[in-house]
């Protein structure tokens, strides 16, 4: 007796209808509908129909059965090699992770899935040999050779499966395409933008690249990186350097000047004193390297043009600006130091270094004189171009040029004691932040430092760089001295690395931890006030079952691809976890395991890997306070 009709699940009925479409189109049998059209009629979720249309195609192939005694069943021949089991494995991965090998021209890209499991049957089939394996996977020889250099053993990653999602009885066709486009990014192991084209070509689904994105990102499988913004307008810092009245503050720097003499070329520094109010060129002095004696001589230059020492002299923190030579030229001038992070304080010279590249021609000279001759040709042009600037007529000051301006000033008693109590307190406040800079050095971090300077003989008559590293504290001193040791090792030093750099490394180091700190304090908040996300983390990670290998195989594999911030500070969590629990023989080799795993992650750049490092480290060896 037939079955009833009405019975039937809907699922089936769709299924048997979507196996019969390639039929009837084949067949010309009218215009049939559309697999979307078979869905919304049926009313049946798009992922499990097409599980049963390929159940259905596997059955319908047996139904019809020939005539006669069923074939004997086919036997291995004992002649086939191992290198047929590494083709079938890879055809059976290949035929579930969709998108593991994608080629763009004769570029192909590989998944890390994929890299990882080309590993493991090359371990498995040691006794091959290596180029038939190789044929077997796939991929050129030389490939699998730098993939096995690299890396011996790589954690075969195992998807998560995303929380279910319920559906929407608003849009029952939105909420099938949203279920369908997640089936398919759960065991999908390419890039996105393949993806995204394979939702519109398999799936039918009419979506663009951003839409798919924000549908991910919305239901926690996957995180956008946007792109990093714009600096801020620098019009905002206009107007933020404070000026009195001409000759109350003076600001100095240098430049490199480069002379073309009978082909040869010559560099000359070039050291400019320009006044804050009027914007004036008070004193310059021409050297070979910019030093403290030369420092002293443009600003005494000054003194000499204009008759009067200023208030205050304003330079950067280079270390030739605090030489003797330069207190001993400035007497009771104040020596007030550029604030770093703030252009705006030396963009008085700076500004006339620019008009000096502006005006002045190519210094090129042709004569049979020395490196004297080149020297006076560009003090000449200096001077000339100084003065030139000086006297010309400016409409932003009525008409007056710079000369006008400095020699009308008559500033008041009151005026100049105003400026002078600003200017003291000014530099009241920044000795009183080297002073605090030098009581938060660690003492310990301050000896590692010393060591380290004099093995590489670096100069640092103050200790202001010593003082300015040590104060980040011993813990992440030690790290930039790790980081900069092995970037020397292997050759990642930029040329002429100085000081300067490894302070940049400590304050890179500092950012990164204080990150961490806040991630992980927003953690424990997003837990308290009841985080869906968090809770299904939490959830996660206390399902992990087996051997302390593979509970820690499991959630690396989740670190590495976390899709957001949560995620990744729970798993580093876990894994650090699983790591400082083990006994001591233990610790170092589940930690080496979760070392070769994490520098495998080819999907993530290498400061993210670093960055997960760091953080491993810091969880599983923390340092005493």
């Amino acid at each position: 007796m037939p079955p009833n009709v009405d019975s039937v699940p809907n699922n089936v009925i769709a299924a048997l209808l979507l196996t019969a479409l390639p039929h009837l189109r084949r067949l010309e049998l009218g215009a049939p509908p559309t697999a979307t059209a078979v869905l919304l009629a049926t009313g049946a979720c798009r992922s499990r129909a097409y599980e049963l249309v390929r159940a259905l195609e596997t059955c319908l192939g047996g139904l019809a059965r020939p005539v006669g005694r069923p074939a004997a069943p086919v036997t291995s021949r004992p002649g086939v090699t191992g290198t047929a089991a590494v083709s079938q494995a890879v055809l059976e991965y290949l035929m579930t992770h969709p998108g593991a090998v994608t080629q763009v021209g004769e570029r192909r890209r590989y998944s890390d899935g994929f890299r990882a499991l080309a590993l493991r049957l090359t371990a498995e089939h040691s006794g091959e040999d290596r180029a038939d394996v190789a044929r077997a996977v796939g991929i050129p020889a030389a490939t699998l050779d730098d993939w096995w250099a690299e890396r011996e053993r790589l954690v075969q990653p195992s998807p998560a499966p995303a929380p279910p999602r319920s559906p929407s009885p608003e849009d029952a066709v939105t909420e099938s395409r949203i279920a369908a486009l997640l089936d398919l990014w759960r065991s999908w192991d390419g890039g996105f933008s393949a993806f995204a084209g394979a939702v519109r070509r398999e799936l039918e689904i009419p979506w663009g690249d951003t839409r798919i994105g924000k549908v991910l990102a919305t239901y926690g499988n996957r995180r956008s990186v946007p792109r990093p913004g714009r600096r801020p307008d620098e019009k905002a810092q206009r107007d933020a350097f404070r000026t009195f009245f001409p000759g109350a503050q003076w600001t100095e720097d240098g430049t490199e000047l480069v002379v073309t003499l009978n082909g040869e070329r010559f560099a000359v520094n070039l050291e400019l004193v320009v006044d804050t109010s009027t914007s004036a060129l008070v004193g310059a002095h021409l050297s070979d390297q910019e030093t403290g004696p030369a420092v002293a001589a443009a600003f005494e230059d000054g003194v000499t043009t204009t008759g009067a020492r200023p208030i205050a002299l304003g330079t950067d923190n280079a270390t030739e600006n605090d030489a003797p030579e330069v207190a001993v030229a400035l007497g009771e001038t104040l020596h007030l130091h550029a604030t770093l992070g703030r252009p705006q304080n030396d963009a008085h010279v700076e500004g006339a270094f620019g008009l000096f590249q502006q005006v002045a021609p190519p210094l090129v000279v042709n004569a049979k004189t020395p490196r004297e001759l080149a020297s006076a040709i560009l003090r000449l042009v200096v001077t000339v171009w100084a003065r030139t600037l000086n006297h010309r007529p400016r409409k932003a000051r009525a008409g007056k040029s710079r000369v006008d301006l400095y020699r009308e000033a008559e500033p008041t008693p009151e005026q100049r004691a105003a400026a002078r109590a600003f200017l003291t307190a000014v530099q009241r406040a920044h000795d009183q932040a080297e002073r605090t800079r030098r009581r938060r050095a660690d003492p310990v971090a301050r000896a590692a430092l010393d060591g380290f300077f004099d093995e590489r003989r670096w100069a640092d008559p103050n200790a202001h760089l010593r003082d300015a590293i040590a104060g980040y504290g011993l813990d992440i001193v030690l790290a930039a001295l790790a980081t900069w040791r092995a970037k020397d090792e292997h050759g990642h030093l930029p040329e002429g690395a100085s000081p300067r750099y490894l302070l940049g490394i400590t304050r890179q180091l500092q950012c990164r931890r204080e990150l961490t700190a806040m991630a992980d304090d927003l953690w424990r908040r997003r837990v308290d006030a009841g985080d869906l996300i968090a809770a299904r983390l939490d959830t996660e990670r206390s399902a992990l079952q087996g051997t302390v290998e593979v509970r820690l195989d499991a959630a690396l594999n989740r670190l590495v691809t976390a899709p957001s911030l949560l995620a990744r500070i729970a798993w580093t969590t876990t894994v650090a976890d699983f790591i400082r629990t083990a006994d001591p023989p233990g610790r170092r080799r589940l930690y080496d395991r979760a070392v070769a795993a994490i520098v495998a992650a080819y999907a993530l750049d290498r400061s993210r890997r670093a960055a997960l490092l760091h953080a491993i480290a810091e969880r599983v060896l923390p340092l005493a306070a």
